[in-house]
């Protein structure tokens, strides 16, 4: 895993200009009230992974150098740029972020039902992995927001977004394959089997939660919830072969898939 060009990608991330106040977005009103709905629902899911970044510090993974530590605690504050991005879209939509929603409460009841709480090299890895899962919904969702929604200012949003979600699910397939490399020939076969199950169980409580909770914005949008799940099949499947776990991986960036009703 190449620390130090993940270091450079993200501390040039990290000096990207703030974006100004956006003007008014005027929208039909059924789709604004469903694109409010769900930008209040991912703002939340965009704000609160800070402990991450502290553990990755503090429990001493030894795939993760210095370099790559740092770019954690890089790649959590880009979220918290996202979070603040849509706060922006938000306030532009006429409306205001929400303290909680239930969808962000069930999708955090599947995480503790998982497991994920342990302060130690495999808990920070399964939230690493939760993490991804989410990246994943996160890149299908600002894809077809940017595709779908005929505002340029969502668009432009939706974009950025999107194209940084699609690079954080490069740098998790990097560091789930890193570490899948590091394990033993004999334990490598079941440690891959282990995360791509529990990896694969956060993917369908992610999926889940938001093709019920989205539907009446899918709906307005044209976008099926199975056409939704396959295109986020597709980016994991262009990412993660964790059977064959290379020791390193080039960051790469997919075409937008085709998001059909």
């Amino acid at each position: 895993m190449d620390s130090s060009r993940w270091l450079a990608y993200f501390r040039a991330n990290a000096l990207r200009p703030v974006r100004g106040t956006l003007d008014p977005i005027a929208l039909e009103p059924a789709l604004r009230e469903a694109l409010v709905h769900s930008l209040q629902r991912f703002h939340l899911g965009e704000s609160g992974e800070g402990r991450v970044a502290r553990e990755a510090a503090e429990v001493g993974d030894p795939v993760l150098d210095d370099a790559l530590v740092r770019c954690v605690d890089l790649y959590v504050k880009e979220e918290g740029r996202h979070a603040r991005i849509l706060v922006g879209a938000l306030k532009a939509l006429g409306a205001r972020p929400l303290r909680r929603a239930l969808a962000e409460d069930l999708f955090r009841l599947g995480r503790r039902t998982l497991g994920v709480g342990r302060k130690s090299i495999a808990g920070l890895r399964a939230k690493m992995l939760v993490i991804a899962a989410a990246e994943v919904v996160g890149v299908v969702y600002y894809r077809l927001l940017a595709e779908r929604v005929p505002s340029p200012a969502i668009q432009s949003m939706a974009t950025e977004i999107a194209e940084d979600e699609a690079a954080h699910l490069d740098f998790q397939a990097a560091y789930t394959r890193a570490y899948l490399a590091a394990a033993t020939t004999a334990g490598r076969r079941w440690l891959a089997l282990g995360a791509a199950s529990f990896f694969g169980a956060a993917v369908a409580c992610a999926v889940l939660t938001v093709a019920v909770d989205q539907r009446t914005l899918f709906r307005e949008l044209g976008i099926s919830p199975v056409a939704f799940a396959w295109s986020c099949v597709t980016e994991i499947r262009a990412r993660f072969p964790l059977e064959d776990a290379p020791p390193t991986v080039e960051v790469i960036r997919p075409s937008t898939m085709p998001l059909a009703a």
